[in-house]
């Protein structure tokens, strides 16, 4: 229904006014109507999505020209996992679900036609589950092989310059170093810092030069007032748009009760244009060199060489400021300088267009706590959102056992499996007798509406509320760079959809305090087996993914097709352009989300793998479409490697608790000796994830041009451009401090 109306919304927007006012007379009878629809769904059989078509052979260079690196790099990372998903629902199809379906059972499992499908209460697991085992290891071998060429691909076009037959010149971070720790007030000038640190390290090393040296100051009050005049502007524009198109000059409400529509209701282009006026002003007085020079410090430095290997060489040598004091690499008055030894960091510098700037007075220790705040703030925040998804499953497991029955006593429980106790204990598959009341379809009713409503309720949190809430939150932990904002707020998205995804459906679960009573009364092995032994007694995987790819391409098609006619309309057929950003932090989560719910279930639930696979395809290309038409790339990534290297990370921790969860169900089995290749197989990917070497080679790039990397080490000697000198200079502060001037 979605695609029919998208296509008949984008077919509109392509005819004239002309044509559009000729159409809406003839369809203003019920016959001309009826015709006319039936004609739109003769050509929808024909062709049902031609928008999404249009877009689906552009090249990924095109994509990168229309919507920017972080684009190419995430739709490069859903075609992978389409792929592998395509190829592991072969699997699941022709191999692991014709095992299922006809290995025997023990007398104790269901025989139902749905859980004949799943690998659970095999008669002899330790014999039958060998197939699954090889599968399983096979799983991870290639999820390596995605992330490791997920990262090749990304050092590729992140750092282009290594396809190069000839060293080309790498940019300005290469170059520049970091320094924080520095005095505040009064701020760090540049003779104090290169008499206390940069002189004495060009004596020690004659050929490390250095070309430039930034010291950027506190600027977070001219930032406020240089975001209000953008504000204002853009509702200037506005305003002066709507008076066009109406011949009626717009007016505004003012006032202390202005949010309540109480006030004085004044002109609003005239009003606008004051502000701006005053916002001005405002900005040259701060602007002004002698309020500048009463400015406080940052407490940080950019300090450029003439060659890469200087930055290495800076960094070995002053990463610990005991260690470089004990050796004399300091002048006599470094102290001066420090405002304290244990603020005093040396790192690479990030892009400078991925600064921000206003944040660079805040130290290391300050992030972390309001890191610590902020999480703790968004956990109590997600437990209450996840308290409507408790009340669905109890409301599930309510029906189940009404539908079902009382369990079936067991008089000799010591000659249960470990695997049949467990399932008898916690109500599982295969617990209840099957016996019926007078209430059955009425609950019967009940379970179907919860069973469904609570992947539409999964979605629209994870959707609409959650993503709002961590962008809105993370803009208060203080980040110095965008690249480091973003890939928090992926991080923080990704973890509560995973838990709200993954841990509490399959647990099954009736709060948050049953969540941690379980977890003090269980190992963690045998959290994970439980988690893999309810989320496959269920078909909720299965309808969380298929309406996740349906609800969610349904959504797009009807927003950007219809979206773009309402402003057309709004405007009086004088504007088209519909601005939208696509929310990478959201869309890579989501991503990782619908992987794990492949990775945990293709073995035990086998049905699931295709639907991922789908759920894959159907984002590919409605996304490609969605980024080619419709995105906005004003608000871009500068470091989107970096969100990518959280990605691939994410998934082998995913990958991990995967392959653990499947040891443990082993486990749970007695199959102890076939639980020991997953359990390997998850022990390797963490050592990968922990390891740093290991993991900058296999998974990650840095957002910073690390020297340790293999592919930067081929352009150390390189020399900077006299050019670079000023890359660091801060804009927002005026020429006659030795900055440019924000325009």
């Amino acid at each position: 229904m979605a695609a029919f109306v998208a296509r008949r919304n984008f077919i509109l927007r392509r005819k004239s006014d002309e044509e559009r006012q000729a159409e809406a007379e003839v369809a203003k009878t019920w016959t001309s109507s009826i015709s006319a629809f039936f004609s739109d769904f003769v050509e929808f059989t024909k062709d049902p999505i031609p928008f999404v078509l249009e877009t689906a052979a552009a090249n990924s260079d095109t994509v990168e020209y229309r919507a920017g690196l972080e684009a190419r790099l995430y739709l490069h990372v859903l075609w992978s996992l389409m792929k592998l998903f395509t190829l592991l629902a072969i699997v699941a199809l022709a191999i692991v679900l014709p095992i299922n379906f006809l290995t025997s059972r023990a007398t104790w499992a269901a025989k139902d036609s749905f859980s004949r499908t799943t690998a659970n209460g095999f008669a002899d697991p330790s014999a039958q589950l060998i197939v699954h085992t090889i599968i399983s290891v096979c799983c991870t071998v290639f999820i390596l092989y995605i992330v490791w060429n997920v990262r090749a691909y990304v050092a590729k076009h992140a750092r282009n310059f290594m396809d190069s037959p000839e060293l080309v010149i790498p940019p300005a971070q290469a170059f520049t170093v970091e320094i924080q720790g520095l005095r505040v007030s009064p701020p760090v000038t540049e003779q104090q810092l290169r008499s206390a640190v940069l002189d004495r390290f060009q004596a020690q090393h004659s050929d490390a030069q250095v070309l430039g040296v930034s010291l950027p100051l506190d600027v977070t009050d001219v930032v406020d007032v240089v975001e209000r005049q953008e504000e204002l502007k853009a509702q200037l524009a506005r305003y002066k748009q709507q008076a066009a198109n109406d011949g009626v000059r717009p007016l505004v409400i003012q006032g202390w009760l202005s949010w309540a529509w109480i006030g004085e209701r004044v002109d609003a282009i005239e009003h606008l244009e004051r502000e701006i006026a005053t916002v001005g002003a405002e900005l040259t007085r701060l602007q002004d060199p002698e309020v500048e020079r009463q400015r406080a410090g940052s407490g940080t430095a950019f300090v450029t060489f003439t060659r890469a290997d200087a930055t290495a060489t800076f960094l070995e040598e002053y990463r610990g400021y005991k260690h470089a004091a004990t050796k004399g690499r300091f002048g006599d008055d470094v102290e001066s300088v420090v405002r304290n030894e244990n603020y005093w960091v040396v790192g690479m510098a990030h892009k400078p267009e991925d600064i921000i700037w206003r944040n660079l007075r805040y130290n290391r220790s300050q992030i972390v706590f309001m890191v610590v705040a902020v999480c703790l703030v968004l956990f109590i925040v997600f437990t209450t959102i996840c308290t409507p998804i408790f009340f669905f499953q109890l409301v599930v497991f309510l029906g189940d056992a009404t539908i079902e029955g009382t369990p079936d006593a067991v008089s000799d429980a010591g000659a249960m499996s470990r695997y049949e106790s467990y399932i008898r204990s916690a109500g599982g598959p295969g617990a209840v007798a099957g016996a019926e009341d007078h209430n059955y379809w009425a609950h019967r009713l009940l379970r179907t509406v919860a069973r469904l409503s609570t992947p539409l309720f999964l979605l629209l949190v994870n959707f609409f509320l959650m993503p709002y809430l961590v962008h809105f939150a993370v803009r208060a932990c203080g980040f110095r760079e965008i690249s480091s904002r973003n890939r928090a707020a992926f991080c923080i998205i990704c973890a509560f959809m995973l838990f709200n995804v993954l841990v509490i459906p399959a647990l099954s679960l009736s709060g948050m305090d049953e969540f941690f009573q379980l977890t003090r009364a269980m190992s963690f092995d045998q959290v994970l087996a439980i988690m893999l032994l309810f989320g496959s007694s269920s078909s909720f995987f299965i309808d969380y993914i298929m309406q996740m790819a349906l609800l969610g391409s349904a959504f797009y098609f009807i927003f950007h097709t219809t979206t773009p006619l309402i402003v057309h309309w709004a405007s009086d057929g004088k504007e088209e352009e519909l601005v939208w950003e696509l929310d990478f932090a959201y869309f890579f989560s989501s991503a990782i989300a619908a992987a794990g719910i492949g990775l945990f279930f293709i073995l035990v639930l086998p049905l699931s793998t295709p639907f991922v696979a789908g759920l894959f395809a159907m984002r590919y290309y409605t996304d490609k479409w969605q980024l080619l038409t419709a995105h906005s790339n004003e608000h871009a990534n500068p470091s989107p490697e970096s969100t990518v290297s959280a990605a691939m990370v994410l998934l082998l921790i995913v990958t991990a608790f995967a392959q653990a969860s499947f040891a443990a169900w082993l486990n749970m089995q007695a199959a102890d000796a076939l639980a020991l290749f997953p359990w390997i197989s998850a022990g390797i990917i963490m050592i990968i994830v922990c390891v740093p070497q290991l993991n900058r080679q296999i998974a990650s790039i840095s957002a910073r041009w690390e020297n340790e990397d293999e592919e930067v080490k081929a352009t150390s000697t390189v020399a900077a451009p006299q050019a670079y000198a000023t890359a660091y200079v801060n804009p927002y502060m005026h020429t006659s401090a030795g900055y440019t001037a924000l325009e």
